[in-house]
């Protein structure tokens, strides 16, 4: 046997090349196997167009349309401000997660030339100026798929680093492939796949992934460079996505459970992932202002959908969610990107399903703690989920939404794990009596069960995500009592129906359109997205029925929330009301209504002492009765607000 020179440790190779390329050649059909099926099912995608978020992070997105010279802006800005012009401090904890962008403005730079009109011509330098960015969707979903093909190649690298097979096991019936397979198929990575802006999410999984895979390396070979390099895929994960975080409890455990790296190694391991760490969390400090509270309470629903719960309420309802994610792990159906309120429905601790997810997550949290003694893979793959679900979980802190299937886009790996070895180790082990020799039929067929049946629901769903009108139509079926959901929906009609040239089709979409809207607001009354929408769509149902009294009515229930409209003119600060009003005043028979609402409108806020609104409802009631005492001297008043 040969011995180890002093720079070795016991886990360092010793084997000879032509082992070793024995070795790799046995690990590339797998590997191309599980890239291929990766970019096999999304491929589709490359046809797709922007959807959801994209247009935050993308479309309209003022630093991307800078292509490289908005980087500086995009690194030194928190996230959303490319969007808004200004840090909104909208959810807590703000955002600041530039990597992503980085990305967006790059492809920006590269593929804007190659932007075409709705006839398929080139459009010039000169002309692309003049217009909004619509950018190149196709490069950037096809960017996505090929990243999420290398998440297959990362995901399978590390899990043969922690889980080598056994001699006698069957290529494609090992638990890294297994587990492989099961993280690639399964379909509630569609939405971090098929939508853009999910880049994040992926680029955050490859990084903190590469990262582990550096410190195994590092411990196995002693290789100063391999540590290096672990501390820059860190931080650059965390760029990506601040759940990276989580990995400075998943990189000790798993180089605890299945290295023979003593204690202090691994803490010197670690010492570079904590240095870029603090360095990160600096960064974000110095370009947000604060860590988690801005100071000012998050009052809206969509951005905090926990605001006047009881803590009681809170906790019920995110233990809900906790067990949903459990639920669509192994049942991944039905799938929705819409869990805004009140689609998860407030819940208490009288509801039994708020109980047995607690109850559940208990028993894993013990196991996870007593695993630490076995190591066993089970109690590994149990730490994997809490750790990495943990800063998604709304438990320490909002995040913004009840739930999300991509929050659990690097959590899934655990599932994958636990799902991989049950079947590769613990099945054959109960059949064999101990002694795995061949793939037992029960473990094949639930395989084939669990792959199939993922395969198909991810081709099933996949479409959903061609565009935004696509992705609200699917929405709207699951996510029946989400205010968000039934707003987008009216949104898509209204849209829709600027298109349709058919009389009778746009009356039969407007109506159609007020009927989700109404919903909307049913579910949640206050919700001023909604509010602003069902102007518009009054608007355009007073064109048909004439009913002035029913346009008014709505126009004053939407300006009782008038500084939470959502504005169509960012020059003016018009909304659909004010805008109707400016086309209603003068006309025939509408005069006399209209200042009598005019009248019931501006001393809201006068009230308020808001002077800009104040000052422009008495102006259109000034342009009805310019000679109006009463509101002459409404406007002296507003003025010296």
């Amino acid at each position: 046997m040969a011995k180890l020179n002093k720079n070795q440790t016991q886990e360092t190779p010793t084997v000879t090349s032509s082992v070793q390329k024995l070795e790799n050649n046995k690990k590339l059909w797998p590997i191309l196997t599980l890239m291929m099926l990766s970019i096999a099912l999304y491929i589709s995608t490359i046809g797709f167009d922007y959807a959801l978020d994209d247009t935050i992070v993308i479309q309209d997105n003022q630093f991307v349309k800078k292509g490289t010279a908005g980087i500086g802006d995009i690194m030194s800005k928190e996230t959303f401000t490319g969007y808004f012009g200004e840090q909104k401090d909208l959810v807590e904890g703000a955002r600041y997660r530039p990597l992503s962008l980085v990305t967006f403005a790059m492809e920006h730079q590269l593929f804007k030339k190659n932007m075409r009109n709705d006839k398929g011509q080139t459009l010039s330098d000169a002309t692309t100026k003049k217009l909004l960015y619509v950018g190149n969707p196709s490069i950037s979903h096809f960017i996505n798929v090929l990243l999420y093909a290398l998440c297959a190649y990362l995901l399978f690298q590390v899990l043969m680093a922690l889980f080598p097979p056994q001699a006698h096991e069957k290529c494609y019936f090992t638990l890294p492939f297994v587990a492989t397979l099961l993280f690639v198929a399964h379909p509630i990575h569609t939405e971090v796949v098929a939508n853009i802006k999910g880049r994040d999410e992926i680029m955050v999984f490859l990084f903190s992934f590469a990262s582990l895979l550096a410190c195994i390396k590092y411990v196995r070979s002693n290789s100063t460079f391999q540590l290096i390099l672990a501390a820059v895929y860190l931080f650059l994960g965390l760029l990506s996505k601040e759940n990276a975080i989580t990995f400075l409890a998943i990189i000790p455990v798993a180089l605890y459970f299945f290295t023979t790296a003593s204690l202090p190694k691994i803490g010197r391991t670690m010492l570079p992932l904590l240095i870029v760490t603090c360095l990160f969390l600096v960064i974000r400090y110095r370009v947000i202002g604060y860590f988690l509270s801005s100071g000012k309470e998050i009052t809206d629903l969509m951005n905090n959908p926990f605001y006047g719960m009881t803590g009681g309420e809170r906790t019920a309802t995110v233990f809900f969610t906790l067990g949903k994610y459990i639920t669509l792990l192994f049942f991944p159906h039905p799938l929705t990107h819409d869990y805004y309120p009140f689609q998860i429905p407030k819940m208490d601790w009288t509801n039994v399903w708020s109980i047995v997810s607690l109850a559940t997550y208990v028993l894993l949290s013990i196991f996870a703690v007593y695993s630490l003694y076995r190591k066993s893979i089970p109690g590994f793959a149990a730490i994997f989920y809490l750790a990495t679900l943990s800063i998604v979980s709304n438990l320490p802190f909002s995040i913004g939404t009840f739930m999300n299937d991509r929050f659990v886009f690097i959590s899934s790996v655990g599932f994958c794990i636990f799902m991989a070895w049950l079947l590769v180790q613990k099945i054959p082990t109960w059949i064999n009596t101990g002694k795995i020799a061949e793939i037992p039929v029960v473990s094949a067929i639930v395989l084939g069960l669990f792959s199939l049946g993922f395969v198909a629901k991810t081709i099933e769903r996949t479409p959903v995500w061609q565009n935004g009108n696509t992705l609200n139509q699917a929405s709207i079926k699951i996510s029946t009592n989400s205010a968000r959901a039934n707003m987008f929906m009216a949104t898509t009609l209204f849209e829709q129906r600027k298109k349709e040239t058919d009389i009778a089709k746009q009356t039969a979409l407007i109506y159609e359109a007020d009927f989700y809207v109404k919903r909307a607001l049913q579910i949640f009354p206050d919700y001023g997205s909604a509010l602003h929408m069902q102007s518009g769509i009054a608007g355009e149902i007073y064109g048909i029925d004439k009913d002035l009294d029913k346009l008014l009515l709505t126009f004053k229930q939407a300006l009782r929330l008038r500084d939470k409209l959502q504005l169509i003119d960012t020059k003016t600060g018009n909304t659909f009301t004010d805008g109707y009003l400016e086309y209603l005043i003068g006309r025939p028979n509408t005069n006399e209504k209209i200042l009598a609402f005019l009248k019931e409108t501006y001393p809201q806020f006068l009230a308020k002492k808001d002077k800009k609104n104040a000052l422009r409802y008495i102006g259109y009631a000034l342009k009805i009765a310019p000679a109006d005492a009463v509101l002459l001297d409404a406007k002296m008043k507003a003025d010296s607000l």
